[in-house]
């Protein structure tokens, strides 16, 4: 009777593996720079970085020039609060920018997924071995 039980288990669990995983893989760098969204975006938060690094130049020139101790002690105090302001609306845009591409990235595999009759997508560096690639599809998808 145990043995009757076990071979059931063990033909219950070789029929579970036998039933093959569809994986596909993307190459997400790829599709980042063939990407026209993505490379706007990446121009726009570039702009803002190089901007936030001329207000530091400006700033500190501006406590540099300061001609005593106690002015120059002031003009710090303010430059920081106000770089710190600019740096945090770069992080913020850097950080809300990549969260809209990286969503339409993923609704692009997911949308491929399905029509390829997948069942994941895993980045193309998590795939050792094996899957389908369907980098170009996402592409296409994103034009």
């Amino acid at each position: 009777m145990k043995k009757g039980i076990l071979l059931i288990l063990i033909l219950s669990l070789v029929t579970q593996i036998s039933f093959a995983v569809e994986v596909g893989y993307v190459d997400i760098t790829k599709v980042v720079n063939n990407y026209a969204l993505a490379q706007k975006y990446k121009n726009e938060v570039n702009n803002k970085f190089k901007s936030v690094s001329a207000f530091i130049d400006q700033q500190n020139k501006e406590v540099n020039s300061a001609k005593d101790e106690k002015t120059r002690i002031e003009k710090r105090k303010k430059a920081i609060a106000a770089v710190e302001a600019k740096q945090k609306e770069y992080l913020e845009l850097r950080r809300k920018r990549e969260a809209e591409i990286d969503l339409k990235i993923k609704q692009a595999a997911d949308k491929v997924r399905i029509e390829k009759k997948l069942d994941i997508v895993v980045k193309k560096d998590s795939a050792l071995a094996g899957g389908i690639d369907i980098t170009q599809d996402i592409i296409n998808r994103l034009k």
